[in-house]
């Protein structure tokens, strides 16, 4: 009878520790999904953030060449540096 009963007890400890490891196998697979998930997001957000900051620059250049047409001189090429800097100074500060 105690040799059954022992046997009954190690059983249920089985049982037991087989039911917590699906549970926690179940717990970690998920946190894998929303780790995953919140990395594509971050991931995405950051090849927009790029986008957004290489049409701002595409947009100072075009602006800067359109107010200083032509780059041939040192003055004019002086006036050219001179708009992207300020127009980045005021990209930065926004």
């Amino acid at each position: 009878m105690e040799t059954s009963f022992k046997v009954l007890i190690a059983a249920a400890c089985v049982v037991i520790i087989a039911a917590g490891g699906y549970y926690f196998w179940g717990e970690y697979q998920e946190s894998m999904r929303v780790q995953a998930a919140k990395a594509a997001a971050s991931e995405t957000a950051a090849m927009e953030r790029d986008a957004a900051r290489k049409a701002a620059d595409e947009a100072v250049i075009a602006d800067c060449k359109r107010r200083v047409p032509s780059a041939s001189t040192d003055n004019l090429k002086a006036l050219y540096e001179q708009c992207l800097a300020d127009s980045r100074k005021l990209n930065l500060t926004n």
